[in-house]
């Protein structure tokens, strides 16, 4: 497969350059490796209430709660409903981490050789770095809890296309947006 358009860093300060031709550069702040993110989302889970246990009307459309947030590192939990989904997409030049604390989760990833796919079930996990584009989607038949956490704290996504070419960038979302959500 051919990508036709892949995200690439070139400096330790990324510019990135959006669908509509925007130019934002990242934020500063130190930048904690996939590794350390993937650590204290793990640090994270344990206070977590799944969307599941709680005592609230069904969950009919992704919910997200900022739990923290700084100059290097932003946590945010997600709630997914069955069948809920977030097309593939950037992190804006940040590295990140996911762990699930209920329910199960489908990603693809953009790997080396194309697409690729991996499950994660409660207490599963990954990370990855500045240039990673996947999506996450919830294929269960309840609802799903997920931590992500961020370093630097996001300043865009940029979200895609896969076509016969490969991925095409669709749109830019960026933190400054009314509408913003991780």
């Amino acid at each position: 497969m051919t990508l036709a358009h892949r995200p690439r860093l070139a400096s330790p300060t990324p510019v990135l350059t959006g669908a509509n031709g925007l130019a934002v550069p990242a934020r500063p702040g130190r930048r904690l490796s996939p590794l350390a993110l993937l650590d204290r989302a793990r640090a994270e889970a344990p206070q977590v209430v799944p969307w599941s246990e709680r005592v609230e009307e069904p969950l009919a459309e992704r919910a997200y709660e900022l739990v923290a947030m700084d100059d290097d590192v932003e946590v945010w939990v997600i709630h997914w409903p069955a069948g809920g989904h977030l097309e593939l997409h950037d992190h804006g030049g940040s590295a990140g981490a996911l762990v699930v604390v209920g329910g199960t989760l489908e990603e693809t990833y953009v790997g080396p050789d194309g697409l690729a796919g991996r499950r994660l079930g409660s207490g599963g996990g990954t990370a990855f770095g500045p240039a990673y584009v996947h999506d996450v989607v919830n294929t269960g038949v309840g609802p799903a809890t997920s931590v992500h956490v961020y370093s630097p704290p996001l300043p865009a996504m940029t979200f895609y296309r896969h076509g016969e070419h490969g991925l095409t960038a669709d749109r830019t979302e960026y933190r400054s947006d009314p509408s913003w959500a991780p």
